[in-house]
């Protein structure tokens, strides 16, 4: 029965994953110039190198996976002990705390998805800038905190925010964690990058759809394009954000 159980759920990943596919095209379709937060923030990836990159709250690590030869080295950091049975080699254990890694030792510092999750942002963000060499950068990718999705997740049960996110984008327990969106606005992220000693800041915003439905996607886009909605934060989900370390 149990093995059933998840049999079922791995069919429903995998036709979640499907839907998410053929919706992208669609979008990329509909809105020429369209690119995907993912897209933007992979291309920090892309060019090859003889960089020293860490990506920090990497969970499966699936980053260093698919880009690590593109660097001189390249490692995936998180805190769950409980990844690293199924996470990519290389992986360390750390946290914002006190990153194991000496002063000025990594060119490119990426966080996908962390932001929300720091509960003291610029402490977490000085830690980074210690272990970056001069002129080295940092690209963060985040959910907006007022994105309507974002609202959703913060007052749903951990149960069934545990249950959804891993019927709609495969996710584990171990991957969910709490979320403090304490830089999770332009204006915060800005901020806090300066604070943290950061310069050169870019920031670029997206309005995102979910992609679990068709029908779904297409009411979502409707509210974007057609009404007053798509003008305010409710339809704005990511944002970009990149700083250098001057000094």
């Amino acid at each position: 029965m149990i093995d059933a159980a998840k049999d079922k759920d791995i069919l429903i990943i995998a036709m979640a994953r499907q839907t998410a596919d053929k919706l992208y095209f669609l979008r990329k379709r509909l809105e020429p110039g369209y690119t995907h937060p993912d897209e933007d923030f992979q291309d920090h990836l892309r060019e090859k190198s003889g960089r020293v990159w860490v990506d920090l709250g990497c969970g499966a690590n699936p980053f260093v996976a698919e880009y690590a030869d593109r660097f001189r080295f390249a490692a995936g950091c998180d805190r769950d002990l409980r990844l690293c049975a199924r996470a990519a080699r290389p992986f360390f254990i750390g946290d914002f705390s006190g990153l194991p890694l000496a002063d000025g030792s990594a060119d490119l510092v990426t966080l996908y998805l962390v932001a929300e999750h720091m509960e003291r942002p610029v402490q977490a963000l000085r830690e980074i800038w210690r272990v970056l060499k001069p002129g080295g950068r940092i690209v963060l990718c985040a959910s907006l905190k007022y994105f309507w999705g974002s609202l959703l997740n913060r007052v749903l049960p951990e149960a069934v925010k545990i249950r959804l996110l891993g019927l709609l984008a495969g996710k584990q327990e171990e991957d969910v964690f709490k979320a403090y969106y304490r830089m999770n606005t332009l204006d915060e992220a800005e901020e806090a990058l300066k604070e943290a000693g950061f310069s050169g800041i870019k920031i670029k915003s997206y309005c995102g759809y979910y992609q679990f439905s068709t029908l779904f996607f297409h009411v979502q886009r409707f509210f974007h394009c057609h009404t007053p909605l798509g003008r305010t934060a409710l339809m704005r989900s990511h944002f970009l954000a990149q700083g250098v370390k001057l000094t």
